[in-house]
């Protein structure tokens, strides 16, 4: 019992802590994801590719920005929301290790209740469930 305390602790501990990072890194994540809207924004100023083929003849822009622009204007908005960058790909891992921090933790609470105890409440969890048709 006191073996399924310390673990909870650890956990609680360690979830809290890295709350803190979660934070820090969403707000780097949503800093790039406002670079990458500025930038489609730039790049959308030409309508179409055929106007930006026009000022890639005119040598107004390189063939790396046209070939941009052209990417942009096909996927602009994907290119905002579903770009995974590593330190998206960083916030999504710490996120899945959060939670599975936190089900351990439920885990453990349940663990620690008394047989009677779980029994109240798993009685208490179908009577709620039949109350609301959430009984198949």
């Amino acid at each position: 019992m006191n073996d399924m305390k310390f673990e909870v602790k650890c956990r609680e501990y360690l979830v809290k802590r890295l709350s803190v990072l979660e934070k820090d890194i969403e707000q780097t994540v949503q800093k790039e994801k406002a670079r990458r809207t500025s930038r489609v924004e730039e790049l959308t100023a030409y309508k179409d590719t055929d106007e930006a083929a026009e000022a890639y003849g005119y040598g107004d822009i390189t063939e790396e920005e046209y070939m941009e622009i052209c990417s942009v204007l096909t996927d602009g908005a994907d290119f905002v929301e579903f770009t995974l960058t590593p330190k998206a790909a960083a916030l999504e891992i710490l996120r899945e290790f959060m939670h599975r921090q936190k089900s351990e933790i439920q885990s453990f609470e349940w663990e620690m209740k008394s047989p009677e105890e779980q029994n109240r409440i798993l009685k208490d969890r179908e009577e709620f469930r039949k109350k609301h048709g959430l009984v198949d």
